[in-house]
């Protein structure tokens, strides 16, 4: 395949990224899905957050396209929308945990958005080999502990 190949489905390198990244949201979310159900509602949140952190550390090209400064969201709506997606798997655990009182928050997006500030943060770390330099834990154990405590009933 040549070098110019991609382009002749895409306009340019903005859009060729944010198809790269719109695929790798699908495959986050399509990656959180099982943790869904099945579990009590405090266990769901933590199942989530350990299968977000093992799809970024499985495959870590799309999740740096996810999240790189590459990424341009304007003009783009799937791009947006499959975000959205893959959040609301986050949210959806958040929300049954509350339900089943298993978590005290009355505000679902903020917890949401704090899991995923630790999750993101912990794979980010790990990925760019920065963890292991500051802390002597997995970055899996990392980020059970932290959902634990942000989680306790």
């Amino acid at each position: 395949m040549s070098t110019a190949a991609p382009y002749r489905h895409v306009a340019d390198r903005s859009e060729l990224v944010a198809t790269v990244a719109e695929l790798g949201f699908q495959r986050l979310r399509d990656g959180l899905l099982p943790a869904v159900g099945g579990q009590n509602g405090r266990d769901h949140v933590v199942e989530s957050g350990g299968a977000y952190l093992r799809r970024a550390l499985d495959t870590p090209d799309f999740y740096r396209v996810l999240f790189g400064a590459e990424v341009r969201w304007a003009g783009h709506p799937g791009l947006g929308r499959a975000a959205e997606v893959a959040f609301a798997v986050l949210l959806e655990a958040v929300d049954a945990a509350r339900f089943d009182r298993a978590l005290r928050t009355k505000d679902a997006h903020a917890l949401a958005g704090s899991l995923w500030s630790v999750v993101h943060g912990a794979a980010s770390l790990d990925i760019g080999g920065d963890l292991h330099a500051h802390v002597d834990v997995t970055s899996e154990d990392l980020v059970v502990e932290t959902i634990s405590v942000l989680t306790a009933p």
